[in-house]
């Protein structure tokens, strides 16, 4: 068989079949499936508000769906969203690749007797090699480390990372309160996450640490580049020095669920610092969306005959799309199965979760019936059909054997695309 052995018609009208260029149709799970298309179900899933009913007949390879469907308009949404990120983008000054920044090197912090002031003689300039972003808690107004204490983990680290370079505040930029040079300072200062984003994060962990802003949303966008591949980069690493608390794990849990921090409640030095950081935070959670909805796509396009009923794979739709609410969700899936947060972010991670879920009697406890989809995700009538389809099948074949593996396969996909609202 082929593509157009396949039929689906919505409402009495037949939905326009799509392949793209040079790719081949995998009509397998037709073929193996004959057999259920055949019958008529009646039955209705929700789409944002809006409950939808839908009737499906079946004949091989001939389905008619009729619905009262409307669909909604987000062109308009997804427009003014793209125009957002990429203002954000530029008032937050980020920059894929910043230049013009200095690090010590590894060998001459171990040569310190101290942290030691900004000095261009002692820096490299936009050096090549595995650098390092050090976030730690001032502990004095004119000094962060008095009592030499963040050196002295910064040494231990330096030990077991020969060649690497250190970005830290204090010594890699003049610093206004100690010196009238501010020209370099008020440069590189909007450039911090874009240099965060090009390392990985060092976190020399105190009591205190956590009740600052700048660290806290250090930490944050540390913790937020260690699961994400941003820019195409691999995962930068998350490394704690000093005495450790609870602040790993729930911060972890805070970035995974896109949580906003409670910038009201967390301590600044100089309060016109806050619009700044909140631009920076913001850009990158919009960014991290992206990531997600390459995350999603990937299990959408996953289906059986996606590419006959859709011609439109990217789903920029997510960006209506409650991401804390939904993480939430996804992240309950992931611990019946003990993954680690971080594993959301990599390619076909929901792949490999329907799969897993497919083969747990959790799906059991999931009715067809309970699917709930975002409006944004499934804004067309071709959608809503082609939704309705796979329903249909999965329900005609569960009344005589419910661990068929593929059909397991296809509701558990379609169970965490309704995690997605």
């Amino acid at each position: 068989m082929n593509q157009d052995d396949i039929c689906l018609r919505l409402n009495r009208r037949e939905i326009s079949q799509y392949r793209a260029w040079g790719e081949t149709l995998d009509v397998s799970f037709f073929e193996h499936n004959r057999r259920y298309f055949n019958g008529r179900h009646r039955f209705g899933f929700c789409i944002g508000d809006i409950f939808v009913l839908n009737d499906v007949s079946m004949r091989p390879f001939d389905i008619h769906v009729r619905n009262e469907f409307i669909p909604i308009d987000i062109r308009a949404l997804v427009e003014a969203e793209k125009l957002r990120v990429g203002d954000e983008k530029r008032q937050a000054g980020f920059e894929d690749r910043p230049k013009d920044i200095y690090y010590l090197e590894s060998d001459f912090i171990l040569s310190c007797e101290e942290l030691p002031e900004f000095n261009e003689s002692n820096l490299s300039k936009d050096p090549d090699g595995n650098k390092f972003f050090v976030s730690h808690r001032w502990n004095a107004p004119s000094h962060p480390d008095p009592d030499r204490t963040q050196l002295a983990l910064l040494k231990e680290h330096a030990r077991k990372h020969t060649g690497s370079y250190y970005w830290v505040d204090y010594s890699c930029l003049p610093q206004p309160r100690l010196t009238s040079d501010t020209k370099l300072f008020d440069k590189t200062l909007p450039k911090l996450t874009s240099i965060q984003s090009d390392t990985s994060t060092i976190v020399i962990m105190d009591e205190l640490y956590g009740e600052r802003l700048w660290c806290y949303v250090e930490h944050y966008i540390g913790v937020l580049f260690s699961q994400t591949n941003f820019g195409g980069k691999n995962r930068r690493g998350m490394h704690y020095l000093g005495s450790m608390t609870f602040e790993e794990r729930r911060l972890a849990e805070d970035v995974q669920s896109l949580r906003e921090p409670e910038w009201d409640k967390l301590l600044v030095t100089k309060a016109t610092d806050i619009p700044f950081i909140k631009l920076n935070y913001r850009f990158l959670t919009n960014i991290v969306k992206f990531q997600l909805l390459d995350r999603f796509a990937e299990l959408y396009n996953s289906l059986p005959g996606i590419e006959i009923y859709s011609p439109v794979n990217y789903l920029q739709t997510v960006f209506g799309l409650s991401y804390s609410e939904s993480l939430e969700r996804i992240r309950a899936v992931y611990r019946l199965f003990g993954w680690q947060a971080a594993n959301l972010y990599e390619k076909n991670s929901l792949v490999t979760t329907a799969a897993l879920l497919a083969r747990s009697e959790e799906l059991d406890a999931f009715p067809i019936d309970d699917l709930r989809f975002s409006k944004y995700l499934f804004h067309s009538e071709e959608k809503v059909a082609y939704l309705a389809m796979l329903v249909a099948v999965i329900r005609q074949a569960n009344r005589f054997q419910k661990k068929i593996k593929q059909l397991r396969t296809l509701y558990a996909k379609l169970v965490i695309m309704s995690l997605f609202r």
